[in-house]
This record gives structure tokens, C-alpha cells and sequence, in this order.
């Protein structure tokens, strides 16, 4: 089995910066951490315009790993296939179209059952799915709750199924005694969510927190104290996306809740949105992970701020779970950032310096701890820096090249003495940040050149920490993400 191998980007814009995880491996994506699926923190990605294969869109629905996309008109259900990498709209290929007679104003479809459920009117109404057509099996009149219903979700391992009214604005829970069986179900009751349609219906995993799309824009969040069960439910927020058209219709989220997903009936559209992410003050430059994950750090350069952000991650690698520990103020803008194995040093990138400090606490860049012992100057711009894990060889990256030093004294930059230079990146920018792989025969660069070319690419060393010879031999393009690579 493939080890993944994972890279974390610092990614500046404005006065925020998010971090992107990275398989390059599989050259795909992951959207930031989630923050629980707060939806007040959702960012737009990218869309995918859908107007040639429909004039409406009443539902939409992703599978579980982001890889193809069903729709809902007015009399089909349209099914977009091979979205490569993952929940990336622009991507989106035709695959079938298959006509849906009813239930055309809400869905979920059920893949590991075969089965779909669907709702229009004062109905609701079961599919099975058998060679890739749909098959209407049995029909629930459910007009004595609601006679124009818009959105349906089944959840609980298939105990529980919910509905939504645009006559009545409310949520209806149905308790099916019989798993995904709709025979077998019995209304519970009814939540008065009030302040506009509910067009689509969503749930967690666990049943604890419910979405429900009102109006023409608004998506609402409630936590429930007990799962599935409505009565329990409290409103919590809301989140409008006003950057899309007139008319959201269909609402859908990735499995770990990091990717949020809208359709636009105003617009033939499909909007994908990151959910969470994390946030640092001013520009971010530079970031760095204890071997453990439990430490983030995070450079930043910006006239009100130099410095370096101490981080403590309360579940490992996850950015969600950082809590500022300590600041330390480099009255010099960060540019890249590295640490000693052992935490007991910190090397950061300023401009035409490389700059060493020692930490007599291992890790952590409290005042009574860190101190600046080391000045080197390469002689040029530069961007990032990487060390070997034996200490005795160090990497920098400069505007359009990288360049290998040797150090006498191990871990002591004021020793470095230039080897070679690798001037032919294959780039077509800067190059940023730099990473090793443990054995030290794959390199990875960040790469800017602006919106049109962001990327992050992999060499190939022949020889260990040693880059003569260095070959490219694959890229990871970033340029939708609106975000610069450092």
C-alpha cells in the first residue's frame, strides 16, 4: 500500500491566509480542516456552469468522495461523472440523464442501498436503482404535514427521514421503522423553522447539527442535544453565499464536512465552498510542524506585525484544533520557516538573511527562550530554507533557483559554505518554500507566478541530499484556489 505523503502550504492573500493539505502522490486536493462544519466560515472555491445540460436546478448531490456530482431538474436527474481532482467544479463531465416522472423538488440518493427518495408536492417518493435505471416503488402521501414539499434527507442508517416545506416553512421527521423502507414510515413531528422556504435538507453524520436552505440565499445551522431528534433542536447561525445568483436550490457537504456544495437555479450553476480552514493575522510566509504535529508555526511578514505564531494543536496535524501559545517579534518580515528535530533551534528567512536562534525551552518561542545567536547572508533574495536532518547540508531557495550549502559545524549557519546551485527549475516563477522527503531523493518547491500559474512541483535526486542532476517529474497545479503559494 502507498504511504501518503502530505505537505502543508503556507497561502497568503489579503490579511488571512488558509492552509491547504496536499497529496501530491495522487494529485488531488483536500479543502482546509473543518471547524465542525461552521458554515459562517465557508469560502467560495470555484463553480461549474451546468447550463448546457439544464435550464433548472432543484437538488444536487455528490458521492462520498467528491468524484461525481447528480443534479435535479424539473424532469431528470442528470448525472456528472469523473470530476477530477475531487469536488473541482470546472471539471464537471455529462454522464447520464435519467427521467424522473416524480419527486423532482428534492433527493437523496442512497448508492449503498440502490434506492433514491424524492419529494414534490405533498409526496415523497422511493427509486430503486437497478443497471443505472430508477424505478418508482412506492409512494407516501405526506400532504397532511405539507402540500408543497422541497428537500428530503434519510439519516440514521436509514431510521430517519426529514422533509422540507416551502407552504409551511417547516422540517417534518418521519421515523421509518423499517431501514430505507418507505412503506414503513410514520410522522414524528414538525419543526417551525419559519423565515422562508426550505428548499434542502441536510444532517452531520452523527445527527447533531442540521442545515436547512430558506429563501433564495440563506442556509441555516442547528445543533440538536440529541441525535435525529428534532425537538432537541436549537438554531445556532446562518450563512448567506450572496456572491452567487438569485434562487440556491440544493445544498451538499463531503463527508468530514470540509467541502460545502450549492446549487443556483438563477444562474445554471453549481458554487463549492471550503468550510473552516484556519486564519493567522497579516500575511502568511512560512509555516512549519512539529515531527509530532502537536506544534504549528507560521511566519508572517507585515508592517504591523513581524514574526513567528507558536501554535499548539490539540488533536495532531489538525489546524482547527490551534490555539495561540506564544508570538515572537522578529522586527524583520518571515519569509520561511525551520526547526532542529529536536526543537532546540529555529532557522526563519528574512529577505537576504538567514537567521538562527536557539530555544533553551525545546519548541517554544517564549521570550525566556528564544534568542537570535546566527546571522547568514546568501548573497541574495531568498524565500525558504531546509536543513538535512543530520545537519550538515542546507537548502535555500532563492527567486528562480535553489542552491546547496555545506556546513562545517553541524546546525550552525554562520558555517555554510555554497556547493552548487540549481538554476533550471523547470518553473515558471519563483520558487517559495522547500521539502525533503525523509530519504532525501524527492524535493518539493512552492511556486508563484500569479494567478495563472500557482503550483507545487517534485523532483527527483539521484543522489540523496544532493541535487545534481535534479529532474522534475511532477507538478501539482494550485491556480484555482485564488491563493499564493509561499
Amino acid at each position: 500500500m502507498a504511504t501518503e505523503k502530505k505537505l502543508m502550504m503556507a497561502a497568503s492573500g489579503g490579511v488571512s491566509a488558509d492552509y491547504w493539505r496536499f497529496n501530491l502522490d495522487y494529485a488531488s486536493y483536500n479543502p482546509p480542516a473543518s471547524l465542525n462544519g461552521d458554515v459562517l466560515t465557508a469560502d467560495p472555491i470555484n463553480d461549474g456552469s451546468i447550463t448546457g445540460e439544464t435550464t433548472s436546478v432543484n437538488d444536487i448531490q455528490f458521492n462520498s468522495i467528491g468524484t461525481k456530482m447528480y443534479l435535479m431538474d424539473t424532469n431528470e436527474l442528470i448525472e456528472f461523472r469523473t470530476i477530477d481532482p475531487p469536488w473541482y467544479l470546472p471539471d464537471l463531465n455529462l454522464g447520464v440523464n435519467d427521467s424522473i416522472t416524480s419527486g423532482n423538488d428534492g433527493f437523496h440518493l442512497i448508492e449503498d442501498e440502490n434506492k433514491m427518495f424524492a419529494v414534490e408536492g405533498g409526496a415523497v417518493y422511493e427509486y430503486t436503482i437497478s443497471g443505472g435505471t430508477y424505478t418508482l416503488a412506492h409512494t407516501l402521501d405526506v400532504s397532511a404535514q405539507e402540500t408543497d414539499a422541497a428537500g428530503i434527507f434519510v439519516g440514521d442508517d436509514g431510521s430517519k427521514m426529514y422533509i422540507g416545506g416551502v407552504t409551511s416553512d417547516n422540517i417534518y421527521e418521519y421515523t421509518l421503522s423499517t431501514p430505507y423502507l418507505l412503506s414503513s414510515a410514520t410522522y414524528v413531528q414538525a419543526l417551525a423553522a419559519g423565515g422562508g422556504d426550505i428548499t434542502s435538507i441536510r444532517f452531520r453524520s452523527d445527527g447533531l447539527r442540521m442545515y436547512a436552505q430558506k429563501g433564495v440565499y440563506d442556509i441555516h445551522q442547528y445543533d440538536l442535544t440529541s441525535a435525529w431528534d428534532l425537538s432537541t433542536a436549537s438554531y445556532i447561525q446562518e450563512y448567506s453565499p450572496t456572491d452567487t445568483a438569485v434562487g440556491v436550490k440544493g445544498l451538499w457537504f463531503s463527508d468530514d464536512m470540509s467541502t460545502m456544495a450549492i446549487g443556483c437555479d438563477g444562474d445554471n450553476r453549481v458554487y463549492r465552498y471550503s468550510i473552516g480552514g484556519f486564519e493567522v493575522p497579516n500575511t502568511a510566509y512560512g509555516i512549519f510542524f512539529k515531527p509530532d504535529g502537536s506544534k504549528m508555526f507560521v511566519g508572517l511578514t507585515a508592517a504591523s506585525g513581524d514574526g513567528v505564531l507558536e501554535y499548539s494543536l490539540s488533536t495532531a496535524w489538525d489546524t482547527s484544533t490551534a490555539v495561540l501559545d506564544n508570538t515572537l517579534s522578529t522586527a524583520v518580515g518571515v519569509d520561511g520557516v525551520f526547526f532542529k528535530p529536536d526543537g532546540t533551534k529555529m532557522f526563519i528567512v528574512s529577505g537576504n538573511d538567514i537567521l538562527e536562534y536557539a530555544l533553551s525551552d525545546p519548541w517554544s518561542l517564549a521570550s525566556s527562550s528564544a534568542s537570535l545567536t546566527q546571522t547568514f547572508d546568501p548573497a541574495a533574495t531568498s524565500r525558504g530554507v531546509y536543513i538535512k536532518p543530520s545537519g550538515d547540508i542546507m537548502f535555500v531557495t532563492g527567486l528562480e533557483s535553489v542552491k546547496q550549502y555545506s556546513l562545517s559545524t553541524d546546525w550552525d549557519v554562520s558555517s555554510a559554505t555554497l556547493v552548487k546551485t540549481l538554476g533550471n527549475l523547470g518553473l515558471s516563477g519563483d520558487s517559495n518554500d522547500i521539502a525533503f522527503s525523509p530519504n532525501g531523493v524527492r524535493m518539493f518547491l512552492t511556486q508563484d507566478s500569479g494567478s495563472s500559474r500557482r503550483q507545487v512541483a517534485q523532483y527527483y535526486l539521484s543522489i540523496p541530499w544532493d541535487m545534481e542532476g535534479a529532474v522534475k517529474v511532477k507538478e501539482f497545479d494550485i491556480s484555482t484556489m485564488a491563493v499564493d503559494a509561499y
